[in-house]
């Protein structure tokens, strides 16, 4: 898994190319909102876009079976299912063509290429990568594909390319030092059950943390975001020393360039659940700009799961407890 994450920053060149490569139709519409289909690793795109402040389509992460009540006839659909035969996804796809909705397809091959070729739908095809690799791990590549593509329906105020090979170039410069922190962190925090909090803005990040966590370290890992956790979270850590006995740990992702309002709310919180047990790690959302800020941060949640699951000694790469699910759904 080391080479993945090493080559995570090559990832936004090769998404550039696939979606380079691919017509797409309806330039001449005006869509509402853009609409992004997915299940895990494949609709964390959709979640980045929503958090980019020069993003100002409406936009919905939709992950589940067939499609949510706010798309329309005006709407932008990405059907995104990295390996091309995610159930949940399909069905999305199903559903959203008897609609006659505005399509385009993200894998790469699977059912979905298939069925994009036969209902003469645009399909963005990822570059086949080695057989271990991970849709988690795709992130880079996944994402850019789809900025580049909005770029084409002039939905974004320039074209994304030099900004997106800039940024590849910032993160490979910096990645050895991501790793070193990474490692760093997994030993602060292994053996405990962690808690991801990020600013609301920022929420998306935490959830790419917790996935990480998930599918890399095998631990459970939760997310959530300020201000909402101080409303009803926060009060379930009263009787944390009774039930947890020190078994928990929250890694706060602080953005040090939001308002001040927000890293009050953080500050306060770290005090206050101290009494109850639980200790923070903060750790510095920190960049030039926001893609490189939630793209550095995407590869320190990397370099940590994976060095937390060399703690655990276990495959950083396998998924087969997701996998044996997959085979009993289909099956029964």
């Amino acid at each position: 898994m080391r080479e993945f994450i090493l080559d995570f920053p090559n990832q936004f060149k090769k998404g550039i190319k696939a979606a380079e490569a691919v017509n797409v139709n309806f330039y001449d519409k005006k869509f509402s909102n853009l609409v992004v289909c997915g299940m895990g690793g494949s609709a964390l795109p959709g979640d980045i876009i929503k958090a980019l402040p020069h993003f100002n389509l409406p936009v919905i992460v939709h992950r589940s079976y067939g499609f949510p009540r706010e798309a329309n006839q005006n709407s932008l659909i990405f059907i995104s299912s990295y390996s091309g035969n995610t159930e949940e996804t399909i069905d999305a796809f199903h559903e959203t063509l008897k609609q006659n909705f505005n399509i385009v397809g993200f894998s790469k091959g699977g059912e979905l290429e298939k069925l994009c070729k036969e209902n003469n739908i645009s399909h963005i095809k990822y570059l086949q990568e080695n057989e271990n690799f991970q849709p988690r791990f795709a992130l880079g590549e996944t994402f850019s594909a789809m900025m580049f593509t909005l770029s084409r329906f002039e939905l974004l105020p320039h074209n994304p390319k030099s900004k997106l090979e800039e940024l590849a170039e910032i993160l490979n410069d910096k990645n050895n030092f991501l790793e070193e922190q990474g490692k760093e962190i997994a030993e602060k925090i292994f053996g405990k059950i962690i808690l991801v909090y990020a600013p609301y803005e920022l929420r998306s990040l935490s959830y790419v943390w917790k996935i990480n966590f998930n599918e890399t370290s095998k631990i459970p890992a939760f997310a959530n975001s300020f201000p909402e956790l101080n409303h009803n979270e926060m009060n379930g850590f009263v009787n944390s020393v009774k039930i947890l006995e020190d078994k928990m740990i929250i890694l706060n992702l602080q953005d040090k360039d939001m308002f001040d309002k927000m890293n009050k709310r953080a500050k306060i919180t770290s005090l206050l659940l101290l009494n109850y047990g639980i200790k923070t790690i903060d750790i510095e959302i920190s960049g030039v700009n926001i893609l490189d800020k939630i793209f550095s941060s995407t590869i320190l949640s990397m370099w940590t799961s994976y060095y937390l699951a060399l703690l655990y000694k276990t495959d950083p790469i396998s998924v087969k407890i997701a996998e044996d699910f997959k085979m009993k759904l289909k099956n029964n």
